[in-house]
């Protein structure tokens, strides 16, 4: 660890240890290569002219405004018609959310109603949505939390198509994305009967599922149940609570040989990222640790940056200081670097369950520093906020002018 980590971290500042879907008749067959589009093989009924060549270009660029533009410019010269199944498809996934905290309610809108133009485009000249096409807006739509959407978008899928497990899992985490853990089961029970059968993404989605509705011994039941070695399939004991998970986790080469070779899924790091955020929403910070010293390590899983994040909020929110420095350091001893979200976490239980804003901004001086990262605009309004509480008024001025400084000249 650095000079300037333990530093702070001996001072305190860092802590010590709804848009509806259009109905689609049958799809077309898309040229595809392992599941995925292939942008060197869009065609269209001729020759490119040269208002698609831009809409080509900025697909294979993954510029949305380019897709945009070139695709209106399409329609305004009365080109749509010209473009295969792909083009479209290929521009309707262009429009995507890569950060929701990044995108503003007006740019969510504008989003929404550039999908709706495309999807428009594509019914009037019956160009039809395949799985994938579907899996994207259940995406987007589970991004901004519009369940309504996503039921009828699932609605319309499944009366044309015979659902694929990647749309089950785009509809099952749209579910957790919109707070309708509740729904999952419904989904599943669609699945099984549908002879569709889930993969680790599906269990790691039920393990989130059951932490959001408060059904931890559910959720480490459902980590035993999917991930189970087969040499040893069905005698495992019932999981009465977090210590026992080590008893289906002593696992020797031989039998880490037995599970490879078999169908059982393994666990991955988001597979762990679920369990620890089940046992998180319960406060169960020892069960957290027995996921990060015990089984992570006897499933050769190593923390990745979404890991150790995990573990700083819960840490954090549950105001145990040593164990989340104790995290920071371990991510740095791996070389992973921080990001905004784990500075966010830290910055949150200086500011506000500790009360010290003094060390609050002395972190985000730190992020800014050693990290280069731009604080939040959030952490500034908090700052800024408890000064004008506690009726500092130079302080909120400062603060607010550094802000301001910052926002005109982000450099």
């Amino acid at each position: 660890m650095s000079n300037k980590v333990v530093s702070l971290f001996s001072r305190g500042i860092i802590p010590a240890a709804r848009g509806n879907a259009l109905l689609m008749t049958k799809p077309t067959v898309r040229h595809v290569h392992r599941g995925v589009f292939d942008v060197r093989r869009l065609r269209m009924t001729r020759y490119p002219s040269a208002t698609a060549r831009p809409l080509l270009n900025a697909i294979m660029k993954y510029d949305q405004e380019g897709v945009w533009n070139a695709y209106i410019n399409l329609n305004d010269r009365d080109e749509l018609a010209e473009l295969s199944a792909e083009y479209h498809s290929s521009a309707l996934r262009s429009f995507r959310i890569k950060n929701l905290l990044s995108y503003g309610p007006e740019e969510v809108a504008t989003l929404k109603e550039r999908l709706a133009f495309v999807l428009a485009s594509m019914k009037s000249l019956n160009q039809h949505l395949d799985d994938r096409d579907y899996a994207h807006l259940l995406g987007f739509y589970g991004r901004i939390g519009d369940w309504s959407s996503c039921q009828q978008l699932w609605k319309d899928l499944s009366s044309q198509l015979r659902p694929s497990r990647h749309c089950y899992n785009a509809y099952i985490r749209a579910a957790i994305q919109c707070d309708q853990p509740g729904e999952i089961f419904a989904i599943l029970n669609s699945m099984k009967a549908t002879g569709v059968p889930p993969n680790a993404f599906t269990y790691n989605m039920l393990i989130e599922a059951q932490g959001r509705l408060g059904n931890l011994k559910e959720a480490d039941a459902v980590f035993v149940e999917a991930f189970r070695n087969p040499v040893n399939a069905g005698q495992e004991p019932g999981i009465k609570d977090a210590s026992q998970l080590s008893y289906a986790l002593r696992l020797s080469p031989v039998r880490r040989f037995a599970q490879k070779a078999s169908n059982i899924p393994r666990p991955s790091v988001a597979t762990f990222s679920s369990l620890i955020d089940a046992h998180g929403r319960q406060g169960n910070l020892q069960g957290i640790n027995h996921i990060y010293k015990t089984m992570m390590p006897k499933y050769g899983v190593t923390p990745n940056l979404d890991i150790y994040n995990g573990l700083i909020r819960w840490y954090c929110i549950h105001e145990d200081a040593e164990a989340a420095r104790q995290a920071f350091a371990d991510m740095e001893k791996a070389s992973i670097k921080p990001n905004l979200i784990t500075f966010n976490h830290i910055f949150r239980l200086e500011a506000l369950k500790r009360r010290r804003p003094k060390t609050a901004e002395t972190l985000m001086n730190f992020m800014k520093q050693v990290y280069q990262l731009a604080p939040l605009d959030s952490m500034y309004r908090t700052l800024i906020r408890i000064h004008h509480r506690h009726r500092r008024e130079n302080e909120a001025k400062r603060l607010f002018d550094e802000y301001a400084a910052l926002k005109s000249d982000p450099k």
